[in-house]
């Protein structure tokens, strides 16, 4: 496998989300419609959400939308987009390449992806979708992932706790900056201790460091 995380200037949402630079979306699930549409489900969260929800009438890539659930500062939009921004959607391109969507949300600068991608055929298959498309990308990491039947891309070498905690801080924003959560905070929603929390998301991060950059794998690995 093949990971990649990237940038992408898409037309999709470009005006609601410009309208509102304090939004954030991440996004949950996508399916084409018969119509040759798209029916998307996104959670926006921001301070400026009441602007993006009155930007989306004027949106041309949408269709029409929905407020499905609102929880503080957060919505739950489902979404139909237009048939011609749905032909530009990079979505189709990269489930028919049997990629997977790691990670994908949006702002005023752009939708941002992890995506593990099944070789270099695929990602070479992408690179031209965007291409015939002029949609444009920029790259922040790549790098390979071994795979196989004990391998699994999807661990990334990491215990259960491990990645139950690191994927918590990281939805939750304990990695953004400024820090969205504190330490203290995601230790007790984790129902652990401080000191365990630290030292699971230290592990955590030294693995994944190691992978990234093809050192080996120790022994410590395995240990929490």
């Amino acid at each position: 496998m093949i990971l990649v995380e990237f940038t992408l200037d898409h037309p999709i949402l470009r005006e609601a989300l410009r309208s509102a630079p304090e939004t954030r979306l991440v996004w949950e699930q996508s399916h084409r419609l018969d119509d040759g549409g798209q029916h998307v489900v996104v959670w926006a969260e921001g301070a400026d959400v009441d602007a993006f929800e009155d930007a989306l009438d004027g949106d041309p890539s949408v269709t029409e939308f929905d407020c499905a659930a609102e929880t503080g500062q957060r919505r739950l939009y489902q979404i139909v987009l237009s048939a011609e921004s749905t032909s530009m959607s990079v979505y189709p391109a990269l489930v028919e390449e049997a990629s997977i969507i790691e990670h994908l949300s949006a702002s005023s600068e752009g939708w941002q992806f992890r995506v593990a991608f099944p070789g270099r055929d695929s990602l070479d298959e992408f690179r031209d979708f965007c291409e015939e498309h002029d949609l444009r990308y920029e790259v922040s990491r790549i790098y390979e992932q071994p795979g196989g039947p004990d391998d699994d891309h999807r661990t990334f070498g990491l215990t259960e706790k491990q990645r139950h905690l690191l994927e918590m801080a990281t939805r939750q924003g304990y990695f953004d900056v400024p820090r969205r959560i504190g330490l203290e905070e995601l230790a007790a929603e984790a129902d652990i201790s401080h000191q365990a929390a630290s030292e699971l998301l230290r592990r955590a991060q030294a693995t994944l460091n190691r992978r990234a950059l093809g050192f080996e794998d120790s022994d410590e690995d395995a240990s929490a």
